[in-house]
């Protein structure tokens, strides 16, 4: 099971794409749909696809590109439709190690779901990223990594199931938690509207 970006024309407009291919070929496409001032980005159109998982021998996955990662309704939309593992992958500089280093273990322990982040590695032209590719568990724990310099494979035995498990009982009657359970759907609707303002520098 492979996700590989690439960049594909669909109509007259170029994307920023991956795609998931299985053994007997091609599994499914997404788009990206977050799209910043940078590289690529700024020629190509952003992907209006639900975030919508595939159903694979495996498990169930949903991909996200780069940038797609900073913005948490995408992974929160994949998880609620049944996604067990997320693939990722991205081109993120230095400037964005952040992500790398906080964002990706947030997005796998607020939707419980596995998060396998590949990143490059090196310079090209002017641009360098900051590698740090990597496998995290349901509970946000980072179960493979790999460094910020060099190419590795990452390899880590993983069960999908895990991630079906979306209550969290330390302690039965007494402290409980269900992520998506405890959900208050009715109060946010604010995520779905206009920000009040935005700051453009």
């Amino acid at each position: 099971m492979r996700c590989v970006g690439c960049s594909p024309v669909r109509g007259d407009l170029l994307r920023n794409g991956a795609v998931l291919v299985g053994p007997k070929g091609l599994i499914g496409f997404y788009d990206k749909s977050h799209l910043p001032f940078l590289g690529v980005d700024r020629f190509v159109a952003a992907g209006d696809r639900l975030f919508e998982p595939f159903e694979t021998p495996i498990g169930s996955i949903g991909i996200q590109i780069c940038y797609d990662l900073r913005f948490p309704e995408v992974s929160r939309a994949c998880a609620l439709a049944g996604a067990e593992l997320i693939a990722h992958p991205t081109n993120w500089p230095l400037a964005a190690r952040a992500n790398a280093e906080f964002i990706t273990r947030a997005r796998a322990l607020e939707n419980r779901v596995f998060l396998l982040t590949s990143n490059r590695v090196g310079v090209e032209r002017t641009a360098e990223v900051c590698g740090w590719s990597q496998i995290l568990a349901p509970t946000g724990s980072r179960v493979a990594e790999a460094d910020a310099i060099s190419e590795d494979l990452l390899i880590a035995e993983i069960d999908p199931a895990d991630a079906r498990v979306k209550d969290i009982i330390p302690l039965p009657g007494e402290y409980e938690m269900s992520l998506f359970g405890h959900r208050r759907p009715e109060l946010y609707g604010r995520l779905v509207e206009e920000p009040i303002a935005v700051h453009h520098p």
